[in-house]
């Protein structure tokens, strides 16, 4: 009787081990979660990518465009993921192609980034001012195409 007896005990704490095995691993998978989040610098309540990740694609961004442009080009981040860039010598046609060898750089970097951009060539009667509204304007025109 006494074996009888001791064998519900044996299985109750087989069965609370392993409940409690399953609950670490549980807490594993958690913990395996949010080191994930950590590293692709995901929010985890909201999805939303973390300053830290932000500042990873701009160094992306800003490398392929160093890439793509000749070392006499300039680059200059007007602010936030704005970057202006100048192709002396360029034409249109050409800076397009220059943009579209800067996304495929940076999509080898980040395969879900991407970019608009928007081009103005410098005309004999451009002040900075009206060139970047002219740059601007068509920014915008190329975003509102790419929500389509």
């Amino acid at each position: 009787m006494r074996q009888q007896g001791g064998e519900p005990r044996h299985q109750f704490a087989l069965e609370r081990l392993r409940s409690a095995a399953d609950r670490e691993a549980a807490a594993e998978d958690r913990r395996h979660a949010a080191r994930e989040r950590r590293l692709t610098g995901e929010d985890e309540l909201t999805g939303a990518l973390l300053r830290a990740a932000g500042a990873r694609l701009l160094r992306d961004l800003a490398a392929a465009i160093s890439a793509a442009l000749r070392p006499y080009d300039l680059i200059v981040r007007r602010g936030g993921d704005e970057f202006l860039l100048t192709m002396p010598e360029s034409t249109t046609p050409e800076a397009r192609r220059r943009v579209a060898a800067i996304q495929h750089a940076l999509t080898e970097r980040a395969a879900t980034a991407t970019i608009s951009a928007g081009h103005a060539q410098l005309q004999p009667s451009d002040t900075l001012e009206s060139l970047l509204a002219r740059a601007h304007v068509a920014l915008d025109a190329a975003k509102r195409s790419s929500e389509r």
